[in-house]
């Protein structure tokens, strides 16, 4: 199995500190390379080109936290269905494992989250293996 360390994760959200503690997590304890989707300016370029991250992770903090779920699916929308997508909310969100969509509850201890993106990633590694036999 290839090592969680060559997987690039992005991490965008509503919530700075939010997504600063899920970086943490993953760095910390399963030393994962970040990946940096950078910012949508007024060119609208963004960081990091998608075809590069392994996984994304959508943070929404935020009580009414719908523009920022529009926000991510206009800016990953090429991302769906090739890369998996993690939500994660404290609002019940429905998941669509045949286009990679998952959900994960906040708030959150870091040890579960990096149990839930390291069998997102395995799990992502097996398609891909299986797509190339």
């Amino acid at each position: 199995m290839e090592s969680l360390r060559d997987k690039r994760v992005a991490v965008i959200g509503d919530s700075d500190l939010v997504c600063k503690a899920i970086k943490r997590a993953l760095q910390a304890r399963l030393h994962m390379e970040m990946a940096d989707p950078g910012r949508c300016d007024a060119t609208g370029s963004p960081g990091e080109p998608s075809s590069t991250w392994d996984l994304v992770i959508v943070a929404i903090a935020s009580e009414g936290g719908e523009p920022i779920a529009e926000l991510a699916r206009a800016f990953l929308i090429d991302c769906v269905g090739r890369v998996p997508l993690m939500i994660v909310s404290s609002r019940p969100f429905e998941t669509f494992a045949e286009f990679g969509l998952s959900h994960f509850r906040f708030p959150f201890e870091p040890d579960q989250l990096c149990m839930h993106v390291e069998a997102l990633l395995n799990a992502g590694e097996g398609r891909s293996q299986a797509a190339t036999l």
